[in-house]
């Protein structure tokens, strides 16, 4: 699948808010298989505070490939091991992480998008 094709089947599955529908396609658990593989199925999180946890990919809600960068914001990315920041430095896009992580992680982001509760930003 290429690139736009990609983006645009991306773009119809958040419209009707069936993102799960990428999840579950060959395309991304290929990725996915080779992720896992190549961070040795370690929560990246964990191994940056010097911890070791492996995520079981066999068992069920053991861990996840995370998309530092969300599909949602940027669909031409959902299927990129990397990307470039501003700066042109390459970055991991795709990381594994453990459920703990991952939900830390969404819940991090959640707070930085609700900062403000209300128009007024004074």
């Amino acid at each position: 699948m290429n690139t736009n094709d990609l983006v645009k089947w991306l773009e119809y599955l958040i419209s009707i808010d069936r993102l799960d529908k990428f999840y579950h396609s060959k395309y991304f658990k290929a990725v996915k298989k080779e992720v896992l593989k190549e961070q040795h199925y370690e929560c990246q999180r964990c191994k940056e505070r010097g911890k070791l946890t492996i995520v079981k990919p066999t068992i069920k809600r053991s861990g996840v490939v995370h998309h530092v960068k969300y599909v949602r914001m940027f669909p031409e990315l959902a299927l990129s091991k990397y990307y470039y920041d501003r700066f042109g430095n390459k970055q991991k896009q795709l990381i594994v992480l453990c459920n703990e992580c991952h939900e830390l992680e969404h819940e991090r982001a959640y707070k930085r998008e609700d900062k403000y509760s209300n128009q007024e930003r004074w």
